[in-house]
């Protein structure tokens, strides 16, 4: 067989590939008006009760159809034209922690490709992750149900009301596994000490 023709065969394979498995469109972004007073904000630590900054990055997570369990879903990882999850928080125009108005506690990644069939029920749901004066922290949102469309053109389907001008005041610190290591050999002493005097 002629390499053309080869060529010609494989082209059509991953073209018939392409378009058997569609992707859709989704606005990933909670980001509304310079005014917003809502957005993630520090439970605890340092800068409790502030805005997140860059530090911060939501990441959104999918599945194709209706779950409740954070275990089913998948994180999207897709980073196109600049449209991206995960997203850092700030609109680029904070370096840090700081109030609502500053573009601190919002993110706009964009639209952004979830793999699957455009129009189809989704169920989405968002995290947060990242490392502020050495801790990490972390946060998530609940999980809602929702569509995506097939063209970035048009009326793209976005976050909903709980997302877009939801406050996230779940953004805690997360223990570091040498005090949780901790914690258990002093709870595992405390055992054997018990059963010493017994």
């Amino acid at each position: 067989m002629k390499r053309s023709t080869i060529a010609t065969l494989i082209g059509i394979g991953m073209a018939a590939a392409a378009t058997s498995y569609g992707q859709g469109f989704v606005y990933f972004s909670n980001y509304y008006a310079s005014t917003q007073t809502t957005g993630v904000i520090y439970g605890d630590g340092p800068a409790v009760g502030k805005a997140a900054g860059p530090e911060i990055s939501a990441q959104l997570w999918y599945f194709e159809g209706v779950t409740a369990s954070w275990s089913s879903m998948l994180p999207l990882n897709y980073v196109s034209g600049g449209n991206s999850s995960p997203a850092p928080l700030g609109l680029g125009l904070v370096s840090g922690p700081g109030s609502f108005g500053t573009g601190a506690g919002v993110w706009n990644g964009g639209a952004v490709l979830v793999p699957g069939t455009p129009g189809d029920t989704y169920t989405f749901g968002v995290q947060f992750s990242g490392t502020y004066l050495g801790v990490q922290y972390f946060g998530e949102s609940g999980l809602f149900g929702g569509t995506t469309q097939s063209s970035s053109t048009g009326t793209i389907p976005g976050m909903p009301g709980g997302i877009l001008s939801g406050t996230f005041n779940n953004l805690v610190q997360v223990p570091e596994p040498t005090t949780m290591a901790l914690g258990a050999l002093g709870g595992l002493s405390l055992l054997l000490f018990r059963r010493k005097q017994a």
